[in-house]
C-alpha cells in the first residue's frame, strides 16, 4: 500500500491488490516479489499479458544486479569479476555462447584439415537467439548490436594466421589434436612483470637457488573512477522501454 500506484478492485467475494511498475523501480519490484512471488494468489503481468513468475524474475534480478553494479555495461558482458571465462562479446551474459570459454565454439562448427575452423553462423546464431528469448523484456538488451556481433565473427577462423583465436585441443592415440577454436583472453598479459625468469628455463645448469630476487620498489597506487551508467547495456532502448516497461503485480488474500 506504500507505492504510489497502489490500488484495489473486487474480484467476487475477494479484494485484489494491484501495484504499477516501471524497469526505473527494479529495487522496489525485486523487494515485493520477494515477499509475495511465488504465492499462489500472485499474477504478474506485462502489458496487460499474464506471464509466469519465473519467466519475469529472471528478467528482474538479472536487471536489478547490473543496476548494483560498479560499472553496468561490464556486467552485461561478464567483465565484472575476475573470472575470463565468463567475459563474451556479445552483450548479454545469458547468450549461452561464449568463443572465450574452455571449448570455445566447439559445438558451432568443424575442423579442417588445413588447421581452419568452419563455423556454423546460422546454428550460432539460431543457438543465441533462443537462449536470449526469456530475456527480451531486459530494458538493457540491445537485440541489434548482439546480432551484429554474431554477424562480424568470421565464418573460417585459422588461428595460424588469426592471432585473436588459439586452438582447442584434446589427446587422440597420443597425438594433440585441434578440434575447434576459441578467442584468446583480453585479460592475458596485462600484469606488471616484476622479474623475468623466461630465460633460466633455457639454461640446463642454472641453479634456483643462486637466484637473485631483486627488491620491489616502492610504488605509488593511482585509482581512477570508472564511468557508470544506467541508461541500458549497449545504448539507451526509450523505444522499447515505452512499450515493455509497465509491471503490474496483483495478489488476492
Amino acid at each position: 500500500m506504500k507505492f504510489p500506484t497502489y490500488s484495489e478492485r473486487i474480484n467476487g467475494k475477494e479484494v485484489v491488490h494491484c501495484v504499477d511498475f516501471t524497469f526505473d523501480q527494479v529495487e522496489e519490484i525485486r523487494s515485493l516479489l520477494d515477499l509475495v512471488g511465488q504465492w499462489k494468489s500472485t499474477a504478474l503481468y506485462v502489458n496487460g499479458q499474464l506471464r509466469p513468475y519465473k519467466e519475469i524474475s529472471s528478467v528482474i534480478y538479472c536487471y536489478a544486479e547490473r543496476e548494483r553494479a560498479y560499472n553496468p555495461k561490464d556486467y552485461c558482458f561478464g567483465r565484472d569479476d575476475v573470472h575470463e571465462y565468463n567475459d563474451n562479446d556479445l552483450g548479454c551474459r545469458h547468450c549461452g555462447v561464449n568463443p572465450y570459454d574452455w571449448h570455445g565454439l566447439q559445438e558451432f562448427g568443424v575442423m579442417q584439415r588445413n588447421g581452419t575452423f568452419v563455423i556454423d553462423k546460422n546454428k550460432l546464431i539460431y543457438t543465441v537467439s533462443r537462449n536470449l528469448e526469456p530475456y527480451m523484456l531486459c530494458p538493457a538488451l540491445d537485440v541489434d548490436a548482439i546480432r551484429k556481433r554474431l554477424e562480424e565473427i568470421p565464418e573460417r577462423i585459422n588461428p595460424k594466421t588469426d592471432p585473436r583465436w588459439e586452438y582447442v585441443t584434446e589427446w587422440v592415440d597420443g597425438k594433440e589434436v585441434a578440434i575447434a577454436v576459441r578467442k584468446k583472453s583480453p585479460r592475458k598479459g596485462q600484469g606488471y612483470v616484476i622479474k623475468d625468469y623466461s630465460q633460466l628455463s633455457k639454461d640446463d645448469d642454472y641453479d634456483i637457488g643462486a637466484v637473485k630476487v631483486e627488491p620491489v620498489k616502492e610504488r605509488t597506487l593511482k585509482t581512477t573512477t570508472a564511468q557508470t551508467s544506467g541508461c541500458g547495456c549497449l545504448g539507451c532502448l526509450l523505444p522499447i522501454l515505452g512499450i515493455l516497461s509497465v509491471l503490474v503485480l496483483a495478489f488476492m488474500f
